[in-house]
């Protein structure tokens, strides 16, 4: 029989008497071509974020068409990360996204590889709870400052309405632009 003080230590978090809560879903930053790197790797470990990189999925061909990898990708709930931010305004990879049921996130370009890892790092939790709070596919982009803008959810809405969602230090805010 089991002692009924260790049933209860089982069942409760902390020391608030209450059941605890379901876990957080861990994810795992599916990288692009364009991290491979060991100063992107070096910030993701510090951060502990989990990762894959584009070649350890496709073969070394760089420039590989999306459509090698992104079925892996939705089919294992991974989330891409991606510095192709045209890569939600082809109408192809747009499908693409849909059909293979995807949670994209483009990072600003341009800021080099270092400082682009510690802004993931410094988005990881908006980027998670973008993911959490919505069903994929989705499209979103992290904003220089760690935010997350929402521009696509599963049925297509907020970008077709123009009206933004963004998921900022804990908080999502939801406003139409007039």
């Amino acid at each position: 029989m089991v002692d009924p003080w260790q049933r209860s230590k089982k069942r409760l978090s902390g020391n608030s008497g209450k059941t605890s809560a379901k876990r957080q879903r861990s994810y795992t930053f599916y990288l692009d071509e364009n991290w491979d790197c060991p100063e992107v790797k070096t910030e993701l470990h510090k951060a502990g974020i989990g990762y894959r990189i584009y070649k350890q999925d496709v073969s070394a061909n760089i420039g590989a068409s999306d459509d090698t990898f992104l079925p892996k990708v939705g089919a294992h709930g991974w989330i891409l990360i991606t510095a192709d931010w045209h890569q939600r305004y082809r109408p192809r990879e747009i499908e693409d996204i849909r059909r293979y049921r995807v949670r994209h996130f483009a990072m600003p370009g341009n800021l080099g590889a270092k400082a682009m890892a510690q802004l993931m790092a410094a988005a990881k939790n908006n980027i998670r709870a973008c993911c959490r709070d919505n069903e994929p596919p989705i499209s979103a982009t992290v904003l220089k400052n760690g935010c997350v803008k929402l521009l696509m959810d599963a049925k297509g809405r907020l970008f077709d309405r123009r009206e933004e969602k963004l998921y900022c230090k804990g908080r999502v805010t939801t406003r139409a632009p007039y």
